[in-house]
């Protein structure tokens, strides 16, 4: 899965089971584990038949010890979300490929990835604004707008197009307001103007 020797061997799973044609099971480390350690945890892979030419392939993650209220946070809020938007991406090429489609290219990923970059980065470039806004209101608005349109995209993965449209919109809506001119005050009556 990755190297034992990058990163302190964080990141890093071994091959428990194979069965051919049937499973893949993986034991994982959590980021507190050194890499002498036993896996603290299972990510399996498992092929069932459903029928004399289709099957299912059922995929099933089980975690270690619970971790400190910090880093329930954390997988709560970080790492759940963008594992799950890679194992559903994952997921789908291998139904590509078993399908005798091809999965998406480099290309394509990398630029879903970047409208979820994108909006990534307006969320919190408007969540700080709000802060230091006088018209917090309006930002509040593009927050709120923001952090759906990154559940969307990162949770539904629409098709790309849909994507770069939301992320454009977003866009648009978060650039700058031309300041208008202030109406000239009207003069007192019986003065020269």
């Amino acid at each position: 899965m990755y190297p034992v020797d990058k990163f302190g061997g964080v990141g890093y799973a071994r091959l428990l089971a194979y069965e051919p044609g049937h499973a893949l099971v993986f034991g994982t480390h959590a980021p507190t584990d050194t890499p002498q350690e036993g896996p603290s945890g299972t990510w399996s892979f498992v092929v069932q038949a459903s029928g004399e030419r289709s099957s299912r392939l059922i995929v099933r993650g089980t975690g270690g010890q619970t971790p400190s209220l910090l880093g329930t946070a954390f997988n709560r809020t970080v790492f759940e979300p963008l594992h799950f938007a890679m194992e559903r991406r994952m997921l789908e090429g291998i139904r590509d490929l078993a399908e005798g489609r091809s999965p998406p290219t480099r290309l394509y990923d990398g630029a879903v990835l970047g409208s979820w970059t994108a909006t990534f980065i307006i969320f919190i470039a408007s969540a700080a604004s709000v802060l230091s806004s006088r018209r917090w209101r309006q930002r509040l608005g593009l927050v709120m707008a923001a952090g759906v349109v990154f559940q969307i995209l990162t949770l539904l993965q629409p098709p790309l197009t849909v994507g770069v449209l939301c992320t454009l919109g977003l866009l648009l809506l978060a650039r700058p307001r031309s300041t208008r001119a202030e109406p000239q005050s009207a003069k007192p009556l019986g003065q020269p103007s």
